[in-house]
């Protein structure tokens, strides 16, 4: 196994991060570079690339969904979908799972930011949550039952 790809993608999410927590943003390059690392991934796993195309147009359909409704913002639905190509479509629920958990965990992060220790921004409007954080850690804990603890 190639842990390099890991390393690589463990760089990609810190600065997908990093972005998403400073501006609320996530780089299309920076998701082009997730998918590149989801499709060598996607080589190495001994399931049929079927079935992970079948994964991503799930979650393409759903994430259309989601973004119509205004729930999520463009660059977390491109995310996703990056992420998706990496695993099977068995592993799907998993991964929303780990994502959902992932946001609890931030959103109590900033809930407590917010409001028990006031650091609302100055324009005391709340900027939201930098979902991209929840979605790269529950993304990356699938991959690695996946793909290390095989």
């Amino acid at each position: 196994m190639d842990y390099l790809i890991f390393v690589v993608m463990h760089i990609t999410c810190a600065a997908i991060c990093a972005s998403d927590v400073a501006l609320r943003t996530i780089s299309n390059s920076l998701t082009l570079l997730i998918s590149a690392c989801s499709v060598y991934l996607l080589m190495l796993s001994e399931y049929t690339v079927w079935l992970h195309l079948a994964n991503t147009a799930t979650v393409i359909i759903i994430m259309l969904l989601i973004y119509i409704r205004g729930y999520a913002g463009g660059g977390d639905i491109k995310l996703m979908i990056a992420f998706s190509l990496a695993i099977p479509i068995g592993l799907l629920g998993d991964a929303f799972f780990n994502v959902a958990i992932c946001g609890g965990v931030l959103s109590t992060i900033y809930l407590m930011k917010y409001r028990l220790l006031k650091m609302v921004p100055n324009n005391e409007e709340e900027p939201g949550l930098p979902y991209g954080v929840a979605i790269s850690f529950g993304f990356l804990i699938t991959i690695y039952k996946f793909y290390i603890n095989r």
